[in-house]
């Protein structure tokens, strides 16, 4: 069977295809023996049409649809924020009365007694009054929470006024009897000056009387124990009162340090400058020799420098500096460097040494007797951890005292004056109540750093004086005493001024007790107290004469190893002490 397209013809449409297909199909039974003209004729012709229509898609511009949603909003209510306005009222207070109703005998007059008011403070807030009359008994009284002001209405009737004060957070709790302010010891007018002033001959004790505007040479011999910390400490502090302000530090004691600072760097204004020659090697203080000139020549250079310290601590005598001068009119050194202070402690002096530098730190009532006993190798070691210790102790007051010691308004404060003034607040809190106590308060156009303003201490003012910057100290006490007026006035030394310029402290005070009421105090940081100078000057003077006694023992000792074997001696009798 085969297909043949016979005819191709457009349709009823345009898009019409007619296809014409013929198929021929074979008649099996005549297709083996017919000839093959005749295979024609015998096949079977099929005529087959198919409609084809042509598909074109056509695509159309697209439309914009829009749909409608409508989502209905559900009704809020209006809110009102408009703050409305309140009204409060208050009640008219009731007026509360302490009545006391008793009968008055008709002939005899009558006489009443009022016993103390006995006010004890069990558990605060809560206050009990215990009323005493005699002879008539009494009702129970109502009062009110400040203040009773009952009122009789009989005649002949005593009127009483009670004041119930809450005492302060940091007051000392109460008893049934009230307690006396714990004051310090009233001092003594006469102090052993005499015995002070030998005590200041010292040539380390010299240096709180430096008065000058020049720098200062210091040669310091060191001898059986370092002491150039408890210097370098002393020299700083006498610069603060006589200059003002911190000096610049400088500690050389590697000859390297000496090599680079010497072209431009060493000096002694606005200074302590510290040439350390006791820390130096052998080797090192060799090396020195070729830079002795050089060092000679910074020296030259103090004539026009400013107030401050050049401290040589050790041997100076291969420095060739410094000869003694031989003519008979001329004392001191001969030299184009100006001459030198020299200072130097002897070693049967150390026990006295070890109490200066308690004192000067605050250990009044507590000084270190030895500070081997301690743990420290030398004077020094205790030197540092006393001033650590004391700042520590000055820095530990409660947060209501911090918040209740205001800085001074005027000029910028120093530290230290303002938490040893803290700690004045904090001593006379203890004592008056917290609320008693006021700081930088202003009256008749002074202002106090400290004043009580009622308790047994009521009036007493307090001014701190640090000394930094007075330069002569003597008219800077006399201005604090003038503006206290004839009022009572405590005035407070830190410990550091206070022991260097105790002779002249006592001196000044004295001069001031004539005509007002003036008391000198400095800090006892282990008993959180205040003590009279003279009390710090009896210490320095008992220790005097307890060296006093022991040097005649001492002398009688013979050589050298005798001497030393006294000395550790009288050592352990200070330690057991």
């Amino acid at each position: 069977m085969s297909a043949v397209v016979a005819e191709v013809r457009r349709g009823v449409s345009p898009e019409e295809v007619l296809y014409i297909v013929t198929v021929l199909r074979r008649r099996e039974a005549a297709a083996v023996e017919a000839p093959r003209a005749a295979r024609v004729d015998a096949a079977e012709q099929v005529e087959v049409r198919l409609r084809l229509r042509v598909v074109k898609p056509v695509f159309e511009t697209p439309q914009l649809r829009s749909y409608k949603l409508d989502f209905p909003t559900p009704h809020i209510a209006k809110v009102d924020l408009r703050p409305q306005s309140l009204s409060p009222s208050f009640e008219t207070p009731r007026q509360i009365s302490l009545r006391l109703d008793y009968g008055v005998p008709p002939v005899k007059p009558f006489t009443a007694s009022l016993k103390p008011v006995v006010v004890s403070f069990e558990e605060a807030p809560r206050l009990r009054l215990d009323l005493s009359f005699e002879p008539p008994g009494i009702a129970p009284p109502q009062l009110k929470p400040a203040k009773v002001a009952p009122s009789f209405e009989r005649p002949g009737e005593i009127p009483i006024s009670v004041d119930f004060s809450v005492p302060s957070v940091v007051a000392v709790a109460s008893t049934a009897s009230p307690r006396q302010p714990d004051l310090p010891e009233t001092p003594e007018l006469e102090v052993p000056l005499k015995e002070l002033e030998e005590i200041y001959s010292e040539s380390l004790l010299k240096l709180g009387g430096v008065i000058s505007e020049r720098p200062v040479i210091v040669i310091a011999k060191p001898g059986e124990f370092g002491y150039i910390e408890f210097l370098k400490r002393m020299l700083r502090e006498v610069y603060r009162v006589r200059a003002g302000g911190l000096p610049e530090a400088k500690h050389v004691s590697s000859i390297r340090d000496l090599e680079l600072l010497l072209p431009v760097d060493v000096g002694a204004g606005k200074r302590v400058f510290v040439l350390d020659l006791a820390s130096m090697a052998p080797e090192e203080l060799r090396e020195l020799e070729r830079l002795k000139g050089r060092l000679r020549d910074r020296l030259r250079e103090l004539f026009s420098q400013e107030f401050g310290f050049f401290v040589i601590y050790g041997d100076v005598k291969d420095l060739g500096i410094w000869k003694r001068a031989l003519g008979e009119a001329v004392s001191g050194y001969a030299s184009v460097v100006p001459s030198p202070v020299e200072v130097s402690i002897r070693p049967e002096r150390l026990p006295l040494y070890v109490l200066l530098a308690s004192l000067m730190w605050g250990r009044v009532s507590d000084p270190v007797p030895d500070y081997e006993r301690l743990g420290f190798r030398d004077l020094d070691e205790l030197v540092v951890w006393l001033e650590d210790e004391y700042w520590r102790r000055l820095r530990d007051v409660s947060f209501e005292v911090l918040y209740k010691t205001r800085p001074s308004a005027g000029e910028r404060e120093s530290e230290l004056h303002y938490l040893v003034k803290a700690f004045v607040a904090r001593y006379l809190a203890e004592r008056a109540g917290l609320d008693c106590v006021e700081t930088e308060r202003e009256e008749g156009g002074a202002v106090f750093d400290v004043v009580v303003t009622c308790g047994g201490l009521q009036g007493l003012a307090v001014e701190v004086e640090t000394l930094y910057g007075t330069g002569t100290v003597v008219h800077k006490l006399a201005e604090a005493a003038r503006k206290a007026g004839g009022r009572r006035l405590w005035i407070v030394v830190p410990n550091p001024q206070a022991v260097i310029y105790l002779p002249l402290l006592l001196r000044v005070g004295r001069e001031l007790r004539r005509h007002r009421d003036v008391e000198l105090y400095t800090l006892d940081v282990s008993r959180r107290a205040l003590v009279p100078l003279a009390g710090v000057a009896r210490e320095l003077a008992g220790r005097w004469r307890e060296l006093a006694r022991e040097r005649p023992a001492e002398g009688r000792a013979l050589g050298r190893g005798a001497a030393e074997e006294a000395r550790q001696e009288r050592l352990r009798a200070v330690s057991q002490r």
